[in-house]
C-alpha cells in the first residue's frame, strides 16, 4: 500500500478592493518535502447589494515564472455570491497526485518512490494578481456597496510518502 502522509503550508491574507482595483499576491515555497500541488483559492462574500443583479465578482491571473519547473500561467473568476465564490487556481507539481492511498502490486520501493517525487519542482515565488469588480445598485444618496473584501489562500500540499507491504495470507 502506498500512503501519504500530507502536510500544508499556507499562507492567508484578506484585502479590502474597490471597484477596478487590483492586488498582487506571492507565496514563497521552500520545503524539504515533496509538493503534491499548489493552490489559489479566492473568496468573497457579497452581502452588502439590495437585491439581486448587482453581484460583486474578482478575476485573477497567475504569474508562474518564478517557480522551479514548468507550469501554465492561468485565468480565473467568479462572482461573489453564496457558497463557493470566488475562483480556485492549481497546479499538480507530483503528476496525479491526489493524497489517496492506493494499492500497486509488482512495484519496488525505488520504483515507486521515483514515480510519487516533485521532481525538485514547485519552489519558488508563485504569484498571481486580483482584480475587483464591484457592482452597485445606484440610490439615492449615494450608493449602498463600494468595495468588497478578498480572502486569498494559498496552499502547498507537501507530502512524505509511506509505503507499507501487503502480506497475504492463505487460508
Amino acid at each position: 500500500t502506498v500512503g501519504f502522509v500530507e502536510t500544508p503550508i499556507t499562507m492567508q491574507e484578506s484585502q479590502v478592493l474597490g471597484d477596478g482595483d487590483t492586488h498582487d499576491t506571492f507565496f514563497d515555497v521552500m520545503t524539504e518535502l515533496d509538493i503534491g500541488y499548489i493552490e489559489l483559492d479566492v473568496d468573497c462574500n457579497d452581502n452588502d447589494d439590495p437585491g439581486p443583479g448587482f453581484t460583486d465578482s474578482v478575476d485573477g491571473s497567475s504569474d508562474v515564472s518564478q517557480a522551479e519547473g514548468e507550469f501554465e500561467d492561468q485565468e480565473a473568476g467568479g462572482p461573489c455570491s453564496g457558497g463557493d465564490s470566488g475562483f480556485t487556481m492549481r497546479w499538480d507539481v507530483t503528476h496525479n497526485y491526489t493524497g489517496q492511498n492506493i494499492t500497486v502490486e509488482d512495484m519496488s520501493e525505488g520504483e515507486l518512490r521515483s514515480m510519487w517525487n516533485d521532481g525538485g519542482f514547485g519552489e519558488g515565488t508563485w504569484a498571481a494578481t486580483i482584480t475587483a469588480e464591484i457592482s452597485t445598485a445606484p440610490i439615492i444618496g449615494g450608493f449602498v456597496d463600494s468595495d468588497e473584501e478578498y480572502d486569498i489562500t494559498w496552499t502547498a500540499m507537501t507530502y512524505e510518502l509511506v509505503l507499507e507491504p501487503v502480506v497475504e495470507v492463505e487460508t
